[in-house]
């Protein structure tokens, strides 16, 4: 699982093809916990698909950090699976 960025104590990570699929998402870890969120895509607001032993504050900061990374983050994304 390759780590794409790391900032403000948080860890975003890109699953490789066979263990993900599309849409789009990152997963971010922090405190232990976890957030699957969708990149954002043409200016929409990213989207939590779960979070796992992670505190609301901390949920809510990860959407804000992937909405400031998002193009940054797609073109991880399709670096990765549309290789």
């Amino acid at each position: 699982m390759p780590t794409v960025l790391r900032a403000n104590g948080f860890r975003v990570a890109i699953f490789p093809p066979g263990r993900e699929h599309g849409p789009p998402h990152v997963h971010v870890f922090v405190g232990g916990g976890e957030a699957k969120i969708l990149i954002p895509l043409m200016g929409e607001d990213p989207l939590v698909r779960y979070v796992r032993g992670m505190r609301e504050d901390l949920a809510w900061e990860a959407c804000r950090l992937i909405a400031r990374h998002d193009e940054f983050l797609l073109a991880k994304w399709r670096e990765l699976h549309d290789a």
